[in-house]
């Protein structure tokens, strides 16, 4: 179990022991990601310039500092939070904690570096806007949550992202890398007061006090009507996506048996590859995914066709869901507790694992690890609880769609006619 241990202004420090492990994982960052950016992308250029020079050392310094002595580090940034995380010997782990702390606190984002860094996450920008998957999901998202925040990119606008100035960054250091923004999960063999202790000195000790930001996107809740968002791109297949409302991952039991379903559909007999791709010859790809939140998520279609093709997707969707309706076979359901029996055995936990793990739960991010304890409670996947809950998913009120390709919405059936397809 981890350990929740506060520490100065809203600081927290989040402990699990692995006694078998000589290494420790740590994940440090600040509870300020993209989401909150005005689609400029400051969060995930300072990411960036992290690795390009602090007040004690320069861009070269730091870097043979990195490369010398540390086994792996590496950032990232995300809707919610920029984090720097890392893997390191427990005998090296407090020179790790140290060069960590300055990278976090004490970037400087020296001019040069910063117009280096700008021209890489541009290329970025262009690739992610030239991605049509991502940009059917994005569509997707921002459709069925409608909230201000889900506009922004992580990325950023290409023209914001480029007039962000070393005196914005600093800024935004002052303002976000506080104590009430900043969080660290660690996965030790060490003791959870040793490492309290070397979070205290290198971090808390030279953090201030500021303002806590709210936001944070596990929360988010389906807001509004049904609806059908179209991204015409200049490519030879269309991506469409058709999501239905679920709920979310806070329903313990519930989210434990859909996943048991998804691994039916997607894996076990394959039923949605064969009525889409077997029977019909409709797609290159389909798969049945699921995005969830706390109380709120989506079971999401996710197909690639051709533009010719799109209609009878929709009505490819509706014989997957009446088929669905008919039930699961007994044999059907002793497999998938066969998979989950087989799915334990290989499971060996690991330091890097278990502090990632422990950080998403506590942020309420992560709905696999709260699935995780139902797993060994197999009462509860039966036929009749699966076929029940079939019933319960596929008995819905909106349907959100999202296509991207060389479509205009002239090509595509409004949403009341896809949704009564869908229903028929």
């Amino acid at each position: 179990m981890a350990k929740v241990i506060k520490l100065k202004n809203g600081a927290v420090l989040l402990y699990s022991r692995n006694r078998q492990s000589k290494a420790t994982a740590f994940r440090v960052g600040i509870f300020r990601g993209g989401y909150l950016d005005k689609n400029t992308g400051i969060s995930h250029l300072l990411e960036h310039m992290l690795f390009k020079g602090t007040k004690n050392c320069s861009n070269d310094q730091l870097s043979a500092l990195i490369r010398d002595n540390t086994r792996t580090i590496n950032a990232s940034t995300s809707g919610d939070y920029m984090l720097i995380r890392a893997y390191e010997s427990n005998k090296k782990l407090k020179d790790a904690f140290k060069l960590t702390a300055d990278m976090l606190i004490n970037s400087n984002f020296p001019s040069e570096e910063l117009e280096k860094e700008k021209q890489v996450v541009k290329q970025e920008i262009i690739r992610a806007n030239d991605d049509i998957q991502r940009k059917a999901s994005k569509n997707l998202l921002i459709s069925a949550y409608n909230y201000p925040e889900t506009k922004s990119s992580v990325l950023g606008d290409e023209k914001k992202m480029m007039a962000i100035t070393r005196k914005d960054l600093l800024k935004y250091q002052e303002n976000n890398i506080v104590c009430e923004n900043f969080f660290a999960s660690c996965c030790s063999s060490l003791p959870a007061f040793v490492i309290k202790r070397l979070v205290n000195k290198y971090f808390i000790k030279n953090l201030k006090s500021g303002i806590k930001n709210e936001f944070n996107s596990s929360y988010l809740s389906i807001n509004g009507k049904s609806k059908l968002v179209v991204e015409p791109m200049e490519r030879q297949k269309i991506v469409l996506k058709v999501a239905i409302p679920t709920f979310g991952y806070s329903n313990l039991k519930d989210n434990f048996l859909l996943g048991q379903l998804l691994n039916y559909f997607s894996g076990i007999k394959g039923p949605i590859f064969n009525h889409f791709r077997e029977k019909k010859q409709l797609v290159y790809a389909v798969s049945l995914n699921r995005w969830a939140y706390r109380d709120d998520g989506l079971l999401v279609f996710d197909i690639e066709t051709s533009k010719d093709k799109i209609n009878d997707c929709f009505v490819a969707i509706s014989d997957f869901i009446k088929d669905a309706k008919q039930g699961i076979e007994q044999h059907e359901v002793d497999r998938l507790l066969e998979k989950i029996e087989e799915r334990e055995d290989c499971y060996i936990g690991h330091p890097v694992d278990s502090c990632a793990n422990i950080m998403f739960n506590y942020l309420d991010h992560n709905k696999i690890i709260k699935s995780r304890e139902y797993l060994k409670n197999k009462k509860y996947l039966t036929k009749k609880t699966l076929d029940e809950l079939i019933n319960q998913v596929f008995t819905f009120d909106k349907v959100f769609v999202s296509v991207a390709g060389p479509v205009t919405k002239k090509d595509i059936p409004n949403i009341n006619k896809i949704i009564s397809i869908i229903k028929q």
